[in-house]
Order: structure tokens, then sequence, then C-alpha cells
């Protein structure tokens, strides 16, 4: 029996709990709306007032963020330079001179298909009623991710649903129940009665409501437009180098459908060949010549590694330290030999956090530049104790012979 046949004839709100061992994109502070199919009501509600509802979330607190996949349809196609700009970013290889095919975004991409995507992934044999999905802070005993799933009202009493939803993030302490082998989920203490329907645990949350004030007249519907412009808080985030959660799977698919079709096709990541020039210049030419700018000390890191594609041991650094300061040496203009040997010293030293920042820095130099789907296979990365390397298949790189693979140094 379907979710909404059972609660249907109730003007009440539920949150249904749902595990899996993926996050699928989302982090915490992420509330996506969900549908099984269009439902014209909730579209046309959420279109209108989307800035409105994004501040009442953002009231609660600033890290909450609702994500309405139409809004972020429409933020794209409505600025070129934004688009070219994502494109570049979330699919460097993508030619875009090419006839951007907005019919078929608009056509293809909807919230329903997201929905059974994610929905599909939980095992969840209900209809999925009009609601909001959020990622929350918690795991079950067997290290699943906990999900919240909240069913929406029609009329009357939507407003203060959402309001009333918003100021109980995050949601109350909980303890675990064991529904059996292969599901466990945590529900609220505080929660009315559990219901198992369909092998999901149902977590039945009851709102008293009374006829509420419009929090979403129509005169302030522009109120919160640049404050919550969608594309420019992804751009920021880029920038500040947070993680942008469900926008990234959002934003690679939709930018797909863009592109022409022989990029559409073609399967795998297109990675770039990685060029160095006799100036110590960092690009990646066929991600449109993007050049990678890092300071000198930890570009002679990441050239260490690049000679060394069997990877290196943090705690074994030392042993490459002669090597390290050669590279140092030829790629700066610093005179006082003193201060960088100290500098590669400290960076090669077990005891100091320096190599792990001048990692961190590298990672930052790929990322600000291209997304990490593409940057995880060029910046330096390994387990805890074990070697790190740089993936990138080096027959893509290309280095000044006075720093290449093959040439030794005397020390």
């Amino acid at each position: 029996m379907a979710i909404w046949n059972i609660f249907k004839k109730k003007d009440t709100s539920y949150v249904i709990r749902l595990t899996a061992s993926d996050s699928f994109g989302l982090i915490a502070n992420q509330i996506i709306y969900v549908e099984d199919s269009y439902d014209p009501f909730f579209n046309k509600y959420f279109d209108n007032n989307f800035d409105k509802i994004t501040s009442v979330f953002k009231e609660k607190s600033e890290e909450l963020d609702f994500i309405y996949l139409p809004q972020l349809q429409k933020e794209i196609l409505s600025s070129t330079e934004d688009l070219t700009e994502l494109l570049n970013y979330f699919l460097p290889y993508s030619n875009t001179n090419t006839n951007l095919n907005r019919r078929t975004l608009e056509v293809e991409t909807s919230t329903a298909i997201h929905s059974r995507k994610l929905f599909n992934s939980f095992n969840y044999q209900g209809k999925i009623q009009p609601g909001f999905l959020r990622l929350t802070s918690e795991t079950d005993e067997s290290g699943n991710f906990i999900f919240e799933y909240l069913l929406l009202v029609k009329p009357n009493y939507l407003e203060k649903q959402i309001a009333d939803y918003a100021s109980t993030i995050p949601i109350t302490p909980t303890e675990t129940i064991k529904v059996d082998s292969n599901t466990s989920v945590k529900a609220d203490k505080k929660q009315v009665k559990d219901k198992k329907t369909e092998g999901i645990l149902l977590s039945k949350q009851l709102y008293s409501y009374t006829e509420p004030k419009s929090l979403f007249d129509d005169d302030l519907h522009q109120l919160y437009s640049n404050e919550h412009n969608t594309i420019e808080k992804i751009k920021r985030n880029i920038e500040e180098l947070k993680n942008l959660g469900y926008y990234e799977v959002l934003l690679r698919e939709m930018l797909r459908k863009l592109i022409d079709e022989t990029i559409n096709t073609q399967e795998g990541i297109r990675l770039s060949r990685l060029y160095m020039d006799s100036e110590f210049r960092l690009y990646l030419p066929d991600y449109k010549n993007v050049e990678i700018k890092m300071t000198t000390l930890p570009k002679a890191l990441y050239i260490l590694f690049l000679r060394h594609p069997e990877g290196i041991i943090l705690k074994q650094l030392s042993d490459y330290e002669p090597e390290l300061m050669k590279i140092y040496q030829l790629i700066s203009n610093r005179e006082n030999l003193a201060d960088m040997s100290d500098s590669v010293k400290r960076m090669c030293s077990p005891i100091d956090q320096s190599v792990n920042e001048k990692i961190s820095r590298i990672r930052e130099a790929f990322v600000s530049q291209i997304s990490d789907n593409y940057a995880k296979h060029y910046y330096i990365t390994g387990e805890r104790a074990k070697e790190k390397v740089i993936k990138i298949d080096r027959s893509l790189v290309s280095l000044p012979d006075s720093v290449s693979k093959n040439k030794t140094y005397n020390y």
C-alpha cells in the first residue's frame, strides 16, 4: 500500500526515516524537494515562493540550504556567462562553443527523475509523495546514513508546516531500533509511534496547526532574490573550496545534457595532459589550457611526487630531502639558501605539519580550477601511513628537462 494512502485523510505531516550505505552526494545541511511525478500545486508554489522559503530555513541556520531543481535550471539557463563558467569547471573538456541544447535540459532533467533514483537506493516501495529529503548527521549502528523524508500536505497548512519543520532541524536525539538483519534505523524518542510498512520503518511526527498568517505574501516575492541566488552560492562555495554536496551531482548531469552528442556519448573521465613550461608554470592543455597556480614550495613538492610515480610515504620524506632541495633551488628565485634549507627541512620533518599544509595547497590549486571529479587525478592522494601518490599517468605529463623524471642530481 502506498504511503500516501495510509495518511491522506489527516491534516498532519509525517517524517519517514530511511537508511542507506551511501550519502548520494548529499550533505547534512541540504534539503531537497522530491516527488514521484510532476505535481502542479507544489511546483507552482515553490516556483513563486522559492526565495521566501529559502529565507525560512536561513532564519533557523545559515547552513541550511533548500534545493529546488527547477530553480537551479532556471538560473543556469538565464546567464550564458554563468553557464560557460560552470561548464569549464565541472566538465573542463567540453567545447563551450557548441550549441547548447536548452530544450533538452528543460525536458529531460526533472525533480521526479532524481527523486526516483534516490528512493530506489533506499529500496523504497511506496509512492514518493511531494516532500523534503534531508541527510541527517546521524548514522545507525551499522554505520549506514540516516535520511529524513518529510511528507508535505497541501493547502491551509503548507506554509506553517515548512516553518515548523525548519525549526526542528537538527532533530531530537535518537535511539536505535532494530528492524531486521539488513535494516537498522534510528527513531525519534518523542515520536508518537513507529510502523513497519513494506520493509520501511516509518517514524510519524505529528504537528498541530492553527491557521497562520501568510509567510509568503505576493508583494514580497523578490525580497531575497539576490541574497539567495543559487548559482552565486555555488560559485562562492567553489572559491572557498567547500563541499558542494548534491549541487555537484545535479550540475554535472544537467551540464552533460547541454553539450553536444559527441561528448554526451563518451564514457569515463577525460584526463588532460599536464604540462610545465620552462618557467615552471603548470597548465592543463586539454582543459582549455587552464593554469594551475602554486607558490614555489608546494610546487617543488608537487614536482618531487611527479618524479616518483611509485609514491612516497610522508614519514620517509626526509630520504628525499636533498632531491627536494635541488628542485626548490631550480624553480625558486630566492637567494637565501639558509632560509630555503630551513623550509625544506620543516617540510621533511615527521613532527611538523608543513608537508600536510603544502599538500592541501596543492589540492586547492587544482580544485579551484576544475571539479574534484577531475582534480583528484592530479593532486597528491593516499591513505594515512601509506604511499602518497599522484594518480595521473606519467605519459600525460611533460616537465622541463631540468626537473624531469629522468634527470638525476649530484648532491
